[in-house]
């Protein structure tokens, strides 16, 4: 087998060729205002603009056509902003009284959950100072579980007060919530 050299001319001359055969069968990439086309009435939008190819003293050439208007180019369409009526509810101390007790009530498990954190955390530690890791995974996923319960109970807790205190209209009422 007869092995064929290429010199560094011929490798430039074969570059030159591929380049130039990728630009022109990609319009978009070789194509501006003036440069050949390769059918009149073809058209192309490059960056904005529109293109049509025209024949022009017997060559086919690329002639800009218009510019695109982009959405941010585009005359602002004037909005009404119409904000709703906030509503306004009249809570009645009946109303008032069942979210505090709500709350007291996430405030007792609020307490519970935190005494069985402080046990689950003390048997953790015994289980890590017996070498016992296993048992101690076991308790740090009860202290993990404790911790969750006492945030969404506390979560719980500050949507009621969010929703009385931004919906109930007599602040005398609320001001204990």
């Amino acid at each position: 087998m007869k092995m064929i050299r290429i010199n560094r001319t011929s490798k430039v001359l074969v570059f030159g060729f591929m380049a130039t055969a990728v630009l022109s069968s990609n319009p978009s990439l070789a194509s501006v205002p003036g440069k050949s086309c390769p059918k009149v009435g073809a058209t192309m939008t490059i960056s904005g603009h529109h293109y049509l190819c025209v024949k022009k003293t017997g060559k086919m050439i690329w002639k800009s056509v218009s510019k695109v208007q982009t959405t941010q180019e585009a005359a602002p369409t004037p909005t009404k902003q119409v904000t709703p009526p906030t509503p306004v509810v009249s809570c009645s101390s009946t109303q008032l009284n069942a979210a505090d007790q709500y709350i007291a009530n996430r405030n007792d498990l609020i307490d519970l959950y935190s005494l069985q954190l402080s046990s689950d955390n003390n048997a953790m530690r015994q289980a890590a100072a017996s070498g016992n890791y296993l048992s101690s995974t076991l308790w740090n996923q009860s202290v993990l579980r404790d911790q969750s319960n006492i945030a969404s109970a506390n979560s719980q807790i500050n949507s009621v007060r969010q929703f009385i205190q931004g919906n109930c209209t007599d602040e005398s009422l609320i001001a204990g919530l």
